[in-house]
């Protein structure tokens, strides 16, 4: 039965739901810290969304195992023709951006234990 569904494709559209819910429920979450004056906590969620999507398109068009740097993700996508030189551009982060602090902090783990959950966007 599961290889049939695999055959398919259905196994990979479940994936592709729960992965989009989840997405819903971190944007959510950017929208209830900017909500609450928590801008860059906010820029930080999304970038983390933004960063995980460009990852997975990089792992379905290119490599499934390495994880190099975004930028190499970028200019991989890029040399693909899996994006284009200007949606290369406006995905690179500004250098001063703040986008980066959820790695150099850690915050994330302290965002997700203490961000009220949206039981509107569950089914």
């Amino acid at each position: 039965m599961l290889l049939a569904d695999v055959e398919k494709g259905l196994v990979g559209t479940i994936t592709n739901k729960i992965r989009a819910e989840t997405f819903v429920d971190l944007l959510d979450l950017a929208v209830a810290f900017r909500g609450r004056d928590g801008k860059g906590q906010a820029g930080a969620v999304v970038s983390i969304v933004f960063e995980d999507t460009m990852r997975k398109i990089y792992a379905d068009k290119i490599d499934k195992v390495a994880r190099p740097e975004l930028e190499q993700v970028i200019i991989a996508l890029t040399k693909k023709e899996v994006i284009t030189e200007e949606q290369a551009t406006q995905a690179r982060p500004p250098r001063s951006s703040a986008t980066r602090l959820y790695t150099q902090t850690g915050m994330l783990s302290q965002w997700t234990a203490s961000t009220p959950r949206s039981s509107s966007r569950r089914r």
